[in-house]
């Protein structure tokens, strides 16, 4: 029994229809279906990285805060819809560690010009040796918005951001002008011509580019010539996939961002 099995019996099936909703489970998020609006909800989890005794990356609990919330939020944006609450798990006290953490994810809030409820728990009862939180961001939007398959074949693929590991590398250090954040992401879904956006993860940009077409019931074919590893890491998204008509990919130029062509997506029968 390989991995997929085993999460499939334990976090059940992919749809449910109860209640009068219809909840879908499709690539990192969950879909709510409420009629004409539906809710967005991505997840992420941070654990060993901070500054308590036991923590393997030792840093600034602020940057943990900031990357772990950066990426969901990132993934919201990413289909069109709005954010609007936060839930912060803290695994660890509040009025230490805790209260940096949560600057954090103001932090990136902040930086996208987001006005976001932020709610939550934290482990105040016991001595915790080592950081660890868990985040769930829930946004909004019209069903029909939603752009989750709407890339076309024929759509250029692009890479936006310079992608990095993310381990070791300070989350804020990344704010040079070349790393994609949440800001950017919203920014690339009011271009014309974009048809999909998809933030890339740990799995890396060949990953996520084949996760993009399958969604789409398309392929995709990728350039042997690029300069970014496409197998990869990208850390906490520190770029992001854009499907796009070859004939606006010059919009691409006003995220101010490294841009890089790394594919197409094509039609299953080619």
């Amino acid at each position: 029994m390989n991995v997929s099995e085993i999460l499939s019996g334990l976090v059940g099936p992919q749809s449910w229809s109860g209640l009068g909703l219809t909840v879908t489970r499709l690539r990192d998020l969950v879909i709510v279906d409420l009629g004409s609006r539906s809710l967005v909800i991505a997840c992420d989890s941070n654990a060993s990285i901070g500054d308590l005794p036991a923590d393997h990356l030792k840093q600034d609990p602020r940057i943990t805060g900031y990357s772990v919330a950066k990426v969901p939020l990132m993934e919201v944006l990413a289909v069109g819809a709005t954010p609007f609450l936060i839930v912060d798990n803290l695994c660890c006290d509040l009025l230490v560690t805790g209260v940096r953490i949560l600057q954090g994810i103001k932090d990136i809030v902040d930086e996208a010009g987001l006005e976001v409820m932020i709610t939550g728990s934290d482990e105040s009862n016991m001595p915790t040796r080592q950081t660890g939180v868990g985040i769930t961001v829930m946004g909004v939007l019209d069903t029909a918005a939603l752009r989750v398959g709407t890339a076309r074949p024929g759509d250029e693929l692009w890479v936006v951001g310079r992608r990095r590991s993310g381990i070791g590398v300070d989350a804020y250090a990344e704010r040079d002008g070349s790393t994609a954040s949440a800001v950017h992401v919203a920014a690339a879904t009011r271009l014309p011509g974009v048809h999909e956006v998809l933030p890339v993860g740990s799995h890396g940009i060949r990953f996520e580019a084949l996760e993009l077409a399958r969604t789409a019931n398309a392929g995709v074919q990728l350039r042997d010539d690029v300069d970014t590893d496409l197998g990869a890491s990208a850390g906490a998204s520190t770029c992001f996939l854009v499907a796009c008509d070859p004939e606006r990919a010059d919009g691409l130029r006003s995220l101010a961002l490294p841009l890089e062509l790394v594919g197409s997506v094509r039609s299953t029968e080619e």
